[in-house]
C-alpha cells in the first residue's frame, strides 16, 4: 500500500466522518430545538467520539455555522426548476418545506438571541429572494419600486414560516398545502401579466 493511496484513504475518512456529524446536526434540529443541540449529542448521533467533534469544528457555534452554510450549499442544488412555471416552483418548494420547514420553525426566536444566526437567517432570506428574482424574472419590471413591491410578494406566497403554520397548526396535508402555494403564485403572475398588457402601448 502506497503512502499516496494511505493519505487519500484517510482524507475520505476525515471527509466521510464529516459528513456523518453535519446529518446528525440536521437530525438533531428535526427533533428538538436549536439550544438543544450539544456537541456530545451531536457526537452520539453520529456514532463518533466527542474529540472527533471538536477536533474537526471546534465550538458548538463552530459546528452549527458549518452545518448550515452546507445546507444552503445542498439547497441551492436541489431547487433546481427547468421554467418559471408556478406549478413547478410550487411542486420543488413544497418537497424541499416538508423536508426542512420543522426545523427552521424550531429555531423560533433563537436568531434574536445569536447574532451569528440572525445574520445566517438573513442571508438565507435573502438566497431564497434572489432565487425567486431569476425564477421569476420574466414578470419582473426593470422599475426598482414596483420590481421590489412584486419580489416581495412572491417572498410572501413562498415563505417557509406561513407553509409549516399551514401544514402544522392547520392540519393541511402536503397536496393541499402545495396547490395553495401554487394558486398564490399563479393568481399573482396572472395579474402581473394582464396589468404589464394593459401597459403596453398601442402599435
Amino acid at each position: 500500500m502506497t503512502r499516496t493511496y494511505r493519505q487519500s484513504r484517510r482524507q475520505e475518512q476525515v471527509q466521510e466522518r464529516r459528513r456523518q456529524i453535519i446529518w446528525a446536526v440536521g437530525a438533531l434540529m428535526v427533533r428538538g430545538s436549536f439550544d438543544d443541540v450539544t456537541l456530545q449529542g451531536v457526537a452520539d448521533e453520529a456514532g463518533v467520539s466527542l474529540k472527533t467533534v471538536t477536533r474537526q469544528f471546534g465550538t458548538k457555534e463552530q459546528l452549527l455555522q458549518a452545518a448550515m452554510d452546507d445546507a444552503r450549499g445542498d439547497e441551492e442544488s436541489r431547487r433546481a426548476v427547468s421554467t418559471s412555471d408556478p406549478a413547478q416552483v410550487a411542486q420543488v418548494l413544497a418537497a424541499r418545506y416538508d423536508e426542512m420547514a420543522e426545523m427552521i420553525y424550531r429555531m423560533g426566536d433563537a436568531e434574536l438571541r445569536y447574532d451569528w444566526l440572525g445574520e445566517w437567517v438573513q442571508m438565507a432570506r435573502e438566497s431564497h429572494l434572489s432565487w425567486l428574482e431569476q425564477t421569476f424574472a420574466r414578470w419582473l419590471p426593470e422599475s426598482l419600486p414596483e420590481r421590489r413591491d412584486r419580489l416581495m410578494c412572491l417572498f410572501a406566497a413562498t415563505e417557509v414560516r406561513s407553509w409549516w403554520a399551514i401544514r402544522h397548526r392547520f392540519d393541511c396535508d402536503a397536496t393541499t398545502a402545495e396547490r395553495i402555494m401554487r394558486e398564490h403564485l399563479e393568481a399573482l403572475t396572472s395579474t402581473w401579466e394582464r396589468h404589464d398588457l394593459q401597459r403596453q402601448p398601442e402599435e
